[in-house]
């Protein structure tokens, strides 16, 4: 995704005690969106990549630099939302939780270093908890910046967005919802009002996220044309990797930010961005 940076006319330097501010990072680039509390608008939207010598660079380097140098990362806001992306979590159903295995439950299939800390969001749509891990160096930075920070993992919205279009649109068919990063795709399958599906899978090229949305098909005996495909991320209806999708999975269907608030930047394609519109509705 081309970088780009938006800040509609209402916005005012003065008044971000009054904003929310969703933040993202991953290992090229960061996000943010702000939103007006009191107009309940979106003001601000951008996204930023690392150059070529910071990209070589540790995660905590890059969030250093990105702390340092962005003017509007400085600034105290109402609420602070940060979406770490990667592909360390697991999901554990509310019947199964308990904070005291926390360590136990993440090692099941991941691998937890030194470095990192483990963290947990509660999913209400979805009835289940995401535990996931951030290098410890990231919270002690971003704490000291925003004290009122609150940490969640990047399938969290996307997961819950997944269930909330199931229930709002209550839709006659199964959908298979997919958000796609810099090096991998996440990928949902809902099935009325139940998620029944969540994976997260490495690719290189747009037939590796085909391939792996035929195989999610078959495993969920859904028919790609008998099914809605929801796409957020970085991906253009009309380029090429678009119009693969849509050749193979008809009722293709671009992600919407599901708060409410107004998002009036009509440069920036909704869905590219709708993780971080839609991040402060986890709480």
């Amino acid at each position: 995704m081309d970088k780009f940076s938006f800040f509609n006319d209402s916005f005012s330097i003065s008044k971000t005690s009054s904003y929310f501010l969703s933040l993202q990072l991953q290992s090229d680039s960061y996000t943010y969106a702000i939103i007006d509390t009191v107009t309940k608008r979106f003001v601000a939207v951008k996204h930023e990549t690392f150059d070529e010598a910071m990209l070589i660079k540790p995660i905590g380097d890059k969030l250093d630099s990105m702390l340092k140098n962005d003017a509007f990362l400085n600034k105290h806001y109402k609420s602070v939302h940060f979406g770490f992306v990667s592909q360390k979590s697991t999901l554990v159903p509310k019947v199964l939780f308990d904070k005291a295995y926390l360590k136990d439950f993440f090692q099941f299939n991941q691998n937890l270093s030194d470095s990192e800390e483990l963290h947990f969001n509660y999913l209400k749509n979805t009835g289940a908890y995401n535990i996931f891990a951030i290098p410890s160096d990231l919270t002690t930075m971003l704490v000291n910046r925003f004290p009122e920070i609150q940490f969640y993992h990047h399938a969290t919205p996307f997961i819950e967005n997944a269930l909330g279009v199931a229930l709002t649109l209550k839709m006659k068919m199964p959908s298979i919802h997919i958000n796609v990063n810099t090096e991998f795709v996440d990928i949902a399958g809902v099935s009325g009002d139940k998620m029944v599906l969540y994976n997260s899978e490495v690719y290189r090229s747009i037939e590796d996220i085909l391939y792996h949305l035929l195989n999610v098909a078959s495993q969920l005996e859904m028919q790609p044309a008998k099914c809605y495909l929801f796409i957020s991320g970085d991906i253009l209806p009309k380029s090429n990797a678009g119009k693969t999708l849509k050749r193979y999975f008809p009722n293709v269907r671009y992600t919407k930010e599901m708060t409410g608030a107004e998002f009036s930047f009509e440069s920036v394609p909704e869905h590219a961005v709708s993780n971080i519109l839609n991040l402060h509705q986890c709480e």
